[in-house]
């Protein structure tokens, strides 16, 4: 697949189109933003592990970032939430407290089940397709590894 990365860190990330990004998720929580006037999209991956502080600080980190490429114009954004295979309520909340104080539309979920998924991310459309894995084990350590 042409234009292809594969994402493993934790991290807040701007991808430019055409790029694809697959991820291997796991117990983390991967958050993709887009808009039609943005030349990409934007993605939070959080390991699920780490404080609420540290994916507020990423999220807004990312929707500055954002807005700073669109010159400040206010803009719609929506949303796509995925992972968390082991429900962690308080990253829940927190995101979607978050996503309503900056009015942000959540258009897809697939969070909580127990199931490991293989995710792309079409950076031109914002599309994101969810593939679920085999033989998958509850007591599989978490990635975020593709």
């Amino acid at each position: 697949m042409e234009n292809l990365i594969k994402l493993r860190d934790p991290g807040a990330y701007f991808f430019k189109k055409p790029s694809k990004v697959a991820i291997r998720l796991n117990r983390n929580a991967l958050i993709v933003f887009h808009h039609p006037s943005l030349e990409g999209c934007a993605v939070v991956l959080h390991e699920a592990s780490h404080t609420t502080r540290e994916l507020v600080e990423k999220l807004d980190t990312l929707l500055n970032k954002t807005k700073a490429h669109l010159n400040g114009k206010q803009t719609a954004f929506e949303a796509k939430i995925f992972g968390l295979s082991y429900y962690q309520e308080i990253l829940v909340v927190t995101i979607y407290q978050w996503m309503k104080k900056n009015k942000i539309e959540i258009s897809a979920q697939d969070i909580g089940r127990n199931v490991r998924r293989n995710i792309i991310i079409d950076c031109s459309t914002g599309n994101v397709g969810v593939r679920y894995a085999e033989n998958y084990s509850a007591d599989e350590s978490a990635t975020a590894s593709a």
